[in-house]
């Protein structure tokens, strides 16, 4: 990722405190199998500067990336390699690519993830639609163990909406059945992987070399584990930050109770979420139109 990129988010958001707390006194998501963490903006506009800067680094990989012509990448992203030629101002408001930005960001700057497949790459221009599936592709090799970090992000303005439309389809989103799905998609559509790390290298070759494979035991061979972060970007409750966290964490207890979250057998998953309260998620997403039409320049 871009230099100017990661400092700009490092300058901007931070990380509050992970959940579980015990000075706030917030407990983390009932679900989570590891700790949640609460980030801050310092404004929302820093938030709008984020997502605005960082589409070139959601549509292309680092190596397709020339900071020399980063305004024309840009308009090259926004016309063929993310959804966002639609008509009307309210139909451009509730496009994905605000949070996928945003996620993106977060997992490679703060956790220090690479990016496996570009989300640009699963873009359709005939159909002007997004190949369905987890809202990034990266990944992380730990002691000869690959991590498959593929998660998901929801940019609401009311968080109940937010996690109603998580908690409709976490259970599949975090089974074997359909992490082999994407995985297939990817190797079967044949995207370029660029990877130098040789584990990566040769778990790619072994997948691509079978059409017909069931990646189980690929899978299992390479120690690979889902990891899936869920990012939730809404209002704050009575502009109040620890309100609305504690708010989120309830809301999530409550939906576990009537739709269970069943963690898989079969697989080895890590679940956690990721908190970013803001003032006015409405707003933000308008101000990233508004810096698109006037093609700001960017960092």
């Amino acid at each position: 990722m871009r230099k100017t990129l990661a400092d700009l988010f490092n300058n901007t958001v931070t990380l509050r405190y992970k959940l579980p707390n015990n000075v706030n006194d917030c407990e983390k998501s009932i679900i989570s199998t590891s700790e949640d963490f609460a980030f801050q903006a310092k404004r929302d506009n820093d938030i709008v500067e984020l997502i605005y800067n960082g589409i070139v680094d959601l549509a292309y990989d680092d190596y397709q990336i020339d900071i020399n012509k980063l305004n024309e990448l840009q308009r090259r992203a926004l016309d063929f390699r993310i959804r966002f030629n639609v008509e009307g101002q309210s139909a451009k408001i509730k496009l994905g690519f605000y949070g996928e930005v945003l996620l993106n960001i977060f997992l490679q700057v703060f956790f220090g993830t690479d990016v496996f497949v570009a989300r640009g790459e699963f873009y359709d221009l005939l159909s002007n639609s997004e190949v369905k599936g987890y809202d990034c592709h990266h990944i992380i090799q730990k002691n000869n163990n690959l991590e498959f970090w593929f998660g998901e992000v929801k940019f609401y303005g009311q968080y109940k909406n937010a996690l109603k439309k998580i908690w409709a389809n976490l259970n599949k989103d975090i089974s074997f059945d359909y992490l082999n799905k994407n995985l297939q998609t990817i190797f079967q559509k044949k995207y370029e992987i660029y990877a130098e790390d040789l584990l990566i290298d040769r778990f790619v070759n072994d997948c691509k070399a079978d059409p017909y494979r069931n990646l189980y035991e690929d899978i299992k061979r390479y120690k690979g584990k889902l990891i899936y972060p869920i990012l939730l970007v809404s209002n704050e409750i009575n502009n109040d930050f620890e309100d609305s966290i504690k708010s989120y964490i309830k809301e999530i207890k409550e939906l576990n109770k009537t739709n269970p979250i069943n963690i898989p057998n079969d697989l080895s998953v890590e679940l956690f979420f990721i908190f970013l309260p803001v003032k006015d998620a409405r707003i933000i997403k308008e101000e990233v139109l508004e810096c698109i039409q006037k093609n700001k320049p960017l960092i």
